[in-house]
């Protein structure tokens, strides 16, 4: 995206990030997903203040993207609010049971309380387009609050996932969020085809992160998706003028 010419933020969470060091990785935050989209608005409130972006930013055209846990929190900051109770529910039932995703409650020391934060709306109005790949917590969103996410969505899921399973999550965003766009992958990529090409022996809850079954090329994955993500947001946050990027 930045080749393409989009000034592009990365945003790194405590608890989650091994930037901060090793002492600071806590199992159990992937279970607060409340906690992420404040550090999303806390990055666009930051951006205008680097001297070096300021001549190239256009705060009117902000897009947010993730993958996973990223993709429910740029959801999230669409509007909809998470229902803990529905979620945790969810991973004790028989549909769960292929859920790798529902293994970091089993296996993390979870909240016992749901604090008031985790159903609170972290709608920022400035985010005008969201893209989501393989968005996770799928059920843990009523169709009533994914009806309130009124910005375009555009949904990329894994029909043949190994980690979260399409119907559950893919899918039932693209179901309920009234303005959502869905691209389907199914020649057997897996749910980790959207992160950098890589050889390390990595995995998450018994799924690895680098190896794609056979046949998959993620790169080729990745290029085409990047075509697909750029015409998504040609056609919802179009160019204003006076302002070199997006």
């Amino acid at each position: 995206l930045a080749a393409r010419g989009f000034v592009v933020a990365g945003v790194s969470h405590y608890h989650e990030s091994w930037i901060y060091g090793p002492a600071t990785i806590d199992r159990a935050a992937v279970l607060r997903l409340w906690d992420r989209p404040p550090d999303l608005s806390f990055a666009l409130d930051s951006l205008p203040n680097i001297a070096e972006l300021a001549p190239v930013l256009d705060m009117a055209r902000v897009a947010a993207l993730g993958h996973s846990s990223g993709g429910n929190t740029v959801i999230a900051l669409g509007g909809a609010r998470l229902d803990r109770g529905a979620l945790m529910a969810y991973c004790r039932t028989d549909a769960a049971t292929q859920d790798r995703g529902c293994d970091y409650a089993a296996a993390a020391t979870v909240v016992a309380e749901t604090p008031p934060e985790a159903s609170a709306s972290y709608r920022d109005p400035r985010v005008r387009a969201i893209v989501a790949f393989d968005p996770a917590a799928g059920p843990g969103y009523s169709k009533e609050s994914l009806a309130d996410v009124t910005v375009p969505v555009l949904i990329v899921g894994a029909a043949r996932n190994d980690f979260l399973p399409f119907d559950q999550h893919a899918k039932r965003y693209a179901d309920n969020l009234p303005s959502a766009t869905l691209i389907t992958l199914d020649s057997g990529e897996g749910h980790f085809v959207f992160l950098d090409p890589c050889t390390l022996e990595l995995e998450a809850n018994g799924v690895p992160l680098c190896k794609d079954r056979p046949g998959v090329d993620r790169a080729a994955v990745q290029d085409r998706l990047a075509d697909d993500v750029v015409a998504f947001l040609g056609r919802t946050i179009p160019p204003s003028t006076g302002r070199k990027q997006p």
